[in-house]
C-alpha cells in the first residue's frame, strides 16, 4: 500500500482545514492509499482519522514524514499568502522544495493562491512554483493571480476545494448531536446558523447581536452559532451572545468536519463569514448569505453565480434581514446549487484522479 503525506495547517482545531484533512483522507483510504499527516497535534489528528501523524512544527519529525512516503500532496486551503503572516508562505515553499530534496513527487492542488504582498515572497513564489508541471486550484480568480505573479511555467487546472468530496453523517446521527447541544429538530422554529469570525482590528460582536436577536423575533427563529476554529471564535461567539437579549445555541465541542457539516445542514438557513461555513451550506443544499472578509469568499460565491450580502467591514443588519426575508417569502435556487456542488465534487474527484495517475509514473 502506498503512502501519501498531506500537508496544510492540519492540527490547529480550524474546521475549514480539518475538512479538507478529512477528506483527502477519506479519499485516498477508499482509493487503497495509506495517508500520513503532518499536523499541529499529532496525538489529536491520529485519534479523529485513524492514521500516522508527525508533528509539522518540527524539522526532524517532517523529514521523518516525507522519508516514509510514497508522495506528497499540499493540498487545500490559502496556504500560499503572507496576509497571516510570511512564515506561513515559508513554511510551505520550503516544504515543497524539501521533498524535491528527498526525490518525492509533489502535487499541489485544491488550493486558493494569495495575496502575497511583499516583493521577496512574489519572487520566492515564482521561483518554487515554475517548477511544477500542473497546479490545481480551486477558483478562477487563483489562475488569473498565479499568472498575474509570473507563475507562466506549469499548467494550471480549475479544481474545486477538497471538502466537496466530503459526505456527512447520517441524519440520525446529526440529530443525536443537535439533541446533545439541546437543539430540536421536531419545534416548528426555523434554525439559522451562525458561522461569524473577527477579522483584523473591527470588533462586530455588537451589530451580529442586533443581527442574531432581530432574527429570532422577525422570524421566529432558533439560531445557532457555529465555531470553526476552536478556542478563536468561541470567545468571539461568547462576546456576542453576552450582548444578545434573546438565547442562542452554540456548537463548539470537539465534532469532525463531517459531523459540523451535517450540522449545517439542519439549519434553513445558513449566514457565514468564515469560507468552510458557505461550502458546508452548498454541500448540503442550504439557502446561505455569505458575508466577505477576504476575496477568497468572494471567488467561491461567484462560483456560484452568488455574491457577498455584504462585506465584512460594511456588517449591516438590513442587508441581512431584508436578504433573509427576500429568501423566505421567494425560493433560494436550491436546485443551481445541487448542480453546481455535484459538479465540484466530480472536479474534487477527477483531480484525485490525475494525481494518482501521475505519481505512479516514472
Amino acid at each position: 500500500m502506498k503512502k501519501v503525506l498531506l500537508a496544510g495547517y492540519y492540527g490547529h482545531n480550524n474546521i475549514g482545514d480539518e475538512a479538507i484533512a478529512e477528506a483527502l483522507t477519506k479519499e485516498l483510504t477508499r482509493r487503497g492509499y495509506e495517508p500520513v499527516i503532518l499536523s499541529g497535534d499529532p496525538v489529536l489528528t491520529s485519534q479523529m482519522y485513524g492514521v500516522d501523524s508527525f508533528n509539522r512544527g518540527q524539522l526532524k519529525n517532517i523529514i521523518e514524514a516525507i522519508k516514509a512516503v510514497d508522495f506528497v500532496i499540499v493540498g487545500g486551503g490559502s496556504l500560499l499568502q503572507d496576509t497571516t503572516s510570511s512564515h506561513s508562505l515559508w513554511y510551505y515553499l520550503g516544504l515543497i522544495l524539501l521533498s524535491r530534496m528527498f526525490n518525492k513527487k509533489v502535487f499541489l492542488a485544491y488550493q486558493g493562491i494569495g495575496p502575497i504582498n511583499k516583493t521577496y515572497n512574489l519572487s520566492l513564489t515564482q521561483l518554487v512554483l515554475n517548477r511544477f508541471d500542473k497546479i490545481w486550484v480551486r477558483d478562477e480568480m487563483s489562475i488569473s493571480y498565479l499568472r498575474e505573479i509570473g507563475v507562466v511555467k506549469p499548467e494550471i487546472a480549475l479544481c474545486s476545494d477538497a471538502v466537496f468530496m466530503l459526505q456527512a453523517p447520517s441524519k440520525e446521527r446529526i440529530r443525536i448531536l443537535l439533541s446533545k447541544a439541546g437543539i430540536k429538530l421536531d419545534d416548528e422554529r426555523k434554525l439559522i446558523g451562525i458561522a461569524p469570525r473577527k477579522w483584523g482590528n473591527e470588533d462586530k460582536s455588537g451589530t451580529f447581536a442586533r443581527i442574531a436577536d432581530e432574527i429570532i423575533e422577525k422570524f421566529n427563529a432558533r439560531v445557532v452559532f457555529f465555531s470553526l476554529h476552536k478556542n478563536v471564535d468561541i470567545t468571539y461567539i461568547n462576546e456576542i451572545c453576552s450582548r444578545m437579549t434573546n438565547r442562542a445555541y452554540i456548537i463548539s465541542d470537539q465534532y469532525l468536519p463531517s459531523e459540523i457539516m451535517g450540522m449545517m445542514g439542519e439549519m434553513d438557513l445558513n449566514i457565514g463569514v468564515r469560507l468552510h461555513s458557505l461550502i458546508f451550506s452548498a454541500k448540503m443544499a442550504k439557502p446561505m448569505l455569505g458575508i466577505s472578509y477576504d476575496p477568497k469568499v468572494d471567488g467561491f460565491l461567484e462560483m456560484l453565480d452568488m455574491s457577498p450580502v455584504c462585506s465584512y467591514s460594511d456588517l449591516n443588519k438590513k442587508d441581512i434581514i431584508d436578504s433573509m426575508d427576500w429568501i423566505f417569502k421567494n425560493t433560494f435556487p436550491i436546485d443551481t446549487l445541487k448542480n453546481a456542488v455535484e459538479k465540484f465534487e466530480k472536479m474534487g474527484i477527477n483531480t484525485m484522479d490525475e494525481i494518482l495517475l501521475e505519481s505512479e509514473m516514472v
